[in-house]
């Protein structure tokens, strides 16, 4: 149950399900990478509209595989 809830918390914010996994530097990472990544969807160009949502699943991925391995 608790690798859903990490993937869970990550695809509510990434790095959510990182901090909850207790990696507070990929965390931060992530959230970063996401808020630069939706600033310059709406600033820069509209094309890359698909960064932000690489860096999303990216995040639920990385919380759900690493929240499984640290059983």
């Amino acid at each position: 149950m608790q690798k859903y809830l990490a993937g869970v918390l990550s695809a509510i914010l990434p790095g959510l399900g990182q901090a909850y996994n207790r990696m507070a530097a990929k965390a931060v990472g992530l959230i970063v990478a996401y808020a630069v990544t939706l600033w310059a969807t709406f600033n820069i160009n509209i094309w890359i509209a698909i960064l932000p949502i690489l860096v999303w699943l990216y995040a639920v991925y990385e919380a759900f595989v690493t929240r499984n391995a640290m059983k």
